[in-house]
């Protein structure tokens, strides 16, 4: 005759055994689940149209310049040049202190990885809102033809 702790044994063995784990059970939970992606998009494009409407005139026709593509995740293609997958936003083309810019054949242009960013701030839509504007004044600053280094005193590092 089996003894009690022999009976505990077996029956941990034998929930194993018929159960997944109970986290796989009950699923992903996640107390702000990721919206889908057009939800993304609307809040991230209106945020981004705030921010442009509130820029001074000069800038705000800078920004017309450098028209804003959103994407889900970080393309194969930008994986491939060596962009890392969990980044937030990108400038691609030539800046405005490219002096070679009219020349260039790729058109400027600002991404924004919209499920990175809700991510990076873990689902909270507030976050997210002020991250799209952190991150896409930040890649509008490499328009502008700011380095790194001159993004940072103006906290969009």
């Amino acid at each position: 005759m089996a003894d009690a702790g022999d009976l505990k044994s077996l029956g941990r063995k034998a929930v194993r055994v018929r159960s997944p784990p109970l986290a796989n059970r009950l699923g992903p939970l996640s107390l702000n689940p990721t919206p889908p992606f057009d939800r993304l998009l609307s809040l991230a494009s209106g945020e981004v149209g705030r921010v442009v409407a509130e820029m001074p005139p000069d800038l705000r026709r800078r920004a017309s310049g450098a028209p804003v593509r959103y994407e889900e995740r970080v393309a194969k293609h930008w994986l491939d040049e060596g962009i890392e997958p969990d980044s937030l936003g990108l400038f691609s083309g030539p800046s405005l202190r490219d002096p070679d810019a009219s020349l260039a054949d790729e058109q400027p242009l600002v991404t924004l990885f919209l499920r990175n960013l809700w991510d990076w701030c873990e689902g909270d839509e507030s976050a997210y809102l002020d991250e799209v504007a952190r991150t896409y004044l930040h890649e509008f600053g490499h328009y502008l033809g700011l380095e790194e280094d001159e993004l940072e005193p103006r906290d969009l590092d």
